[in-house]
C-alpha cells in the first residue's frame, strides 16, 4: 500500500470520510455504502479500521453523516454540515491523498456505471435454460439478446463472462455479425 504521509489521529481520519464521501455523492451517487466508504478511505498505511469505524459513528452522532440500513447494507450519506466541513476541511488532507481518493472514487463511478448498464439473468425452461443479455449506454438500449442453452453451467458462466466484461462481448458478436455479412455481400 501506498503511503501518503497521512496522520493517523481521528480528526484526519473525519477529514478523510468526509472528503470521500462528498466526492463519491457528488457524481450521482445517492448514498455509499460501508464497503465503498472503507475502500476510499483505507489508501494509507496508516489507515486503522476501529479508528475508521469510531470516525464514521461519531460522524452520524454529530449529524454530519446520515446512516440508513436497506436490504441489510449499512449506507451513509452526508448532510449539509457534513458537506460544508469537507470543503472547509479538505486542504488539511495532503493533496497527494485528496488525488487518490479522487483517482478511486472516479473508479468506483465507472464501476457502478457499467454494473447499471447491464443486464444479465438465467431462466430455466423446459430443461433447458435462456441467458437474457442487455447492455444500455444509459438512455438507449444497444445490445439486447437471448440465447437457449441446454447447459446451466454453460447458462451461468456466459452470464458472469457478460457481467464482467459486457463491451468485449458485445464487440464480439458485433465483429461476427460483420464479418457474416461481409461474407454474404460477396
Amino acid at each position: 500500500m501506498r503511503r501518503f504521509g497521512f496522520s493517523s489521529d481521528e480528526l484526519s481520519m473525519k477529514i478523510l470520510i468526509l472528503y470521500a464521501l462528498d466526492k463519491l455523492l457528488a457524481n450521482n451517487s445517492k448514498a455509499a455504502t460501508h464497503d465503498e466508504l472503507q475502500q476510499l478511505v483505507f489508501l494509507d498505511d496508516n489507515t486503522d479500521y476501529f479508528m475508521f469505524a469510531a470516525s464514521l459513528r461519531e460522524l452520524v452522532d454529530t449529524q454530519y453523516l446520515i446512516f440508513e440500513r436497506a436490504n441489510d447494507i449499512d449506507m451513509f450519506k452526508i448532510t449539509d454540515a457534513g458537506r460544508s466541513a469537507a470543503e472547509t476541511m479538505a486542504a488539511k488532507l495532503p493533496a497527494s491523498l485528496r488525488d487518490e481518493c479522487d483517482t478511486q472514487v472516479a473508479r468506483m463511478c465507472d464501476r457502478k456505471a457499467i454494473s447499471a448498464a447491464v443486464s444479465a439473468t438465467v431462466t430455466e425452461r423446459s430443461r433447458e435454460y435462456v441467458v437474457h443479455l442487455q447492455l444500455t449506454d444509459g438512455a438507449l438500449l444497444v445490445f439486447d439478446l437471448n440465447l437457449m442453452m441446454s447447459n446451466e453451467a454453460k447458462a451461468k458462466k456466459l452470464l458472469k463472462l457478460f457481467k464482467a466484461q459486457p463491451h468485449k462481448v458485445y464487440q464480439n458478436v458485433r465483429q461476427l455479425l460483420d464479418e457474416m455479412t461481409t461474407k454474404s455481400d460477396d
